[in-house]
């Protein structure tokens, strides 16, 4: 069947979607491309569209199966790993993790950005309660 589908998708359907954004607007394709730059316009049809559809929906079954079992895992053992648990579900539903998680790059680059964000709240915190004690020592007289 994947043999016809695909011959068909590609004579047929690929041709006809073409077709049918000229019938929409003419001019759609120019203006996209003209307003984009860059921008390349591909119709995914046939078994790579298939492939790439059972793709994403295993993505989503792995995380959705996942989070219902990090969660029960927190509560029935502490001693499970959520990460380790997640690694064998994204195995278990074909899902190939680096392409979907962060590098130890991106993952440390965050981490350092979020302690820097935490130490400017912590000295604005402590400008402000500067300021405060400045003003209620105004006020005291003193």
């Amino acid at each position: 069947m994947g043999g016809a589908f695909s011959i068909l998708a590609e004579t047929l359907q690929l041709p006809l979607s073409y077709l049918l954004i000229q019938e929409v607007d003419p001019n759609l394709i120019q203006s996209i491309l003209e307003t984009s730059g860059k921008t390349y316009i591909g119709i995914n049809t046939g078994i790579s569209a298939l492939g790439r559809a059972t793709k994403v929906q295993n993505i989503l079954q792995a995380l959705e199966e996942g989070r219902a079992a990090v969660e029960l895992a927190g509560v029935a053992d502490y001693r499970v790993d959520p990460q380790k648990l997640m690694d064998l579900i994204y195995q278990g539903r074909s899902v190939n993790p680096t392409e979907i998680l962060k590098s130890d790059q991106q993952l440390r680059e965050e981490a350092e950005a979020e302690q820097q964000q935490q130490e400017a709240m912590a000295q604005m915190q402590q400008a402000q309660a500067a300021a405060n004690l400045g003003a209620a020592e105004q006020d005291l007289g003193v």
